[in-house]
């Protein structure tokens, strides 16, 4: 028995389409936990053909994402959980040749391959905010983890983990002790777990076999990019207080007093980069200008009190 963990949080359609596809994916004997972590709304799944499948929403009594998987996992009764994020589509085949992989060897875990859907990431290419996310990588796991000795259609042994689609035995994550809640938002909660699940001798896999969907759809366009740099600055700064002297950053006095100047015409700089053509021959200014705001934010981010 499989119990699957969603974590979610405002994301509308783009949940309904993610539920809709592990209902489409999970036996009948396997349970889907969905933890809303909006306490201000209800989530309602009556739209959703269940298809005989157990379904439970239950509402997180804390915060983060961190604690939401930590709730669903104390309310889970299957042997192995697989962690979902809310703008994943799965499928059954990802399950099926995951959990083989899972069950091959002791103290694995599991994540597997994702991309952006191949249709949308042509429609991106056609606005600049979606070419320069093809020219970081972010647009595959490939990506995020460049420098790997990426292989198609295997197994790698990675160097991190990723809560995206990550499968874990029952017993291994509870003897690891779950996620760490002092993470205020998504991001860093990863890492810490990582640190830990590599000293304990567990080993990280990714299975290029299991490829879904990453669906953000929604969060196509620079202000929601700036913002998830700004929470990954605030939980990395988290992690450096707790003791992880690897995340720490560096800001030189001559960069703080950049960042600082640059704060005060943060506005001038969005207004120069909202009024550069959508034109390839633009590109390359785009991204310098972008870079600056990343910078920014990860510094107020992580600078933050």
């Amino acid at each position: 028995m499989i119990s699957i963990i969603i974590p979610t949080y405002k994301r509308g359609d783009i949940f309904y389409e993610c539920i809709e596809s592990v209902v489409d994916s999970v036996g009948l004997l396997d349970e889907i936990i969905v933890v809303n972590d909006f306490k201000e709304k209800e989530l309602d799944l009556d739209q959703i053909d269940r298809k005989g499948k157990k379904v439970k929403v239950i509402n997180n009594p804390k915060q983060g994402v961190a604690s939401a998987r930590n709730y669903g996992a104390k309310y889970a009764k299957g042997d192995v959980l697989l962690f979902i994020d809310d703008d994943m589509l799965i499928n059954s085949d990802a399950i099926e040749k995951c959990l083989e992989t899972l069950k091959s060897s002791d103290k694995l875990v599991v994540n597997a391959d994702w991309i952006y859907f191949p249709k949308e990431l042509e429609r991106i290419k056609d606005s600049q905010f979606g070419r320069y996310l093809v020219s970081i990588d972010f647009t595959s796991l490939k990506g995020w983890n460049n420098g790997l000795n990426w292989q198609e259609n295997s197994t790698i042994k990675a160097n991190g983990i990723t809560s995206q689609f990550f499968m874990i035995q029952k017993k291994d994550f509870e003897f690891l002790g779950g996620y760490n809640e002092n993470f205020p938002f998504a991001g860093f909660e990863d890492s810490e777990l990582y640190v830990r699940i590599k000293n304990s001798g567990y080993q990280p896999i990714i299975d290029t076999r299991c490829l879904i969907y990453h669906n953000e759809k929604d969060r196509m366009d620079l202000k929601p990019f700036l913002d998830r740099k700004y929470r990954g600055a605030v939980t990395r700064r988290k992690a450096v207080d707790l003791g992880f002297d690897d995340f720490v950053l560096e800001y030189s006095y001559k960069k703080k007093i950049y960042y600082i100047g640059l704060e005060k015409v943060e506005s001038i700089l969005r207004f120069l980069i909202e009024k550069i053509p959508n034109n390839k021959l633009f590109d390359n200014l785009y991204a310098k200008l972008v870079n600056q705001q990343i910078g920014l934010n990860i510094y107020k981010g992580y600078t933050a009190e």
